[in-house]
C-alpha cells in the first residue's frame, strides 16, 4: 500500500532492482512525492512482512543454500559477504527466516541505504572494499551485469526470475540451472580458486 493506493507488482518486474528503487518508482508512479524518508516508511512496513513471503519457497531450496553455506563455512579461506539490494531491516529478515544469519560478520553487510540505492552502488561499494578475490553469486541480468561493471567474477544461479537461457546472454563466468547443489558449488569455487592463483 503506497499512500493509501494498493500497488500490484507483476511477478519477477522487480528483479534485481533494490527496494529502495523499487520504492521510489512506485512512489513516482503513484504521484507522490519520491522523498527517501517515506520510501523507509514503507520499507519498514515491507520487511516486517517478509517472513511471510519467505515461507513460499520451497523448503528444499532452503535446505540446499543453507547446505552450500555449511560446507564453505568448513574451508577457513572462504569468507561470506553479502552485497544486496534490500534494505538493512529486509536483508536482515531474510537471513533470519532461512537460517543463514550465523554465516555472516557484523562487517560483511553491502545494503541498499539512501546512500546506495541502485545495485551498481551496492556492488561498487563492495568491490573497493573486498580486498580479497571475490565471487559474486546472483541469480538477476543486474547482478550480472553490475558484476561485470564492477570487474568482479560472477555465477549465476537460476534460482529467480530469470530463466538459465536469459542469464546465459550475459556471460556470467560460471552458470548453474535451478538448484544450488553443493558439489557443483564446490568445484565451482575450486576453479575460481585455481584461476585467481594464490
Amino acid at each position: 500500500m503506497i499512500t493509501g493506493k494498493e500497488s500490484s507488482i507483476s511477478p519477477g518486474q522487480y528483479s534485481g532492482f533494490t527496494d529502495y528503487e523499487i520504492v521510489l518508482d512506485l512512489l513516482r508512479k503513484s504521484e507522490s512525492a519520491p522523498e527517501i524518508e517515506t520510501a523507509e516508511e514503507i520499507l519498514i512496513h515491507y520487511g516486517s512482512r517478509l517472513l511471510t513471503q519467505l515461507q513460499e519457497n520451497p523448503p528444499q531450496l532452503l535446505a540446499d543454500i543453507q547446505k552450500v553455506f555449511e560446507e564453505t563455512a568448513k574451508l577457513r579461506h572462504i569468507e561470506h559477504f553479502i552485497g544486496t539490494g534490500n534494505s538493512s531491516l529486509g536483508a536482515t529478515s531474510k537471513l533470519t527466516a532461512s537460517g543463514l544469519n550465523g554465516y555472516f560478520g557484523p562487517n560483511s553487510f553491502f545494503i541498499s541505504t539512501p546512500a546506495r540505492v541502485s545495485r551498481d552502488s551496492v556492488i561498487q561499494s563492495a568491490a573497493q572494499s573486498l580486498k580479497i578475490p571475490t565471487l559474486l553469486i546472483g541469480d538477476s541480468d543486474r547482478d550480472i551485469l553490475s558484476a561485470h561493471k564492477n570487474n568482479l567474477r560472477v555465477l549465476a544461479v537460476a534460482t529467480g526470475h530469470h530463466k538459465i537461457e536469459e542469464l546465459k546472454k550475459l556471460k556470467p563466468d560460471y552458470l548453474l540451472d535451478n538448484n544450488w547443489n553443493v558439489h557443483e558449488f564446490l568445484e565451482i569455487i575450486s576453479d575460481f580458486e585455481r584461476s585467481v592463483g594464490p
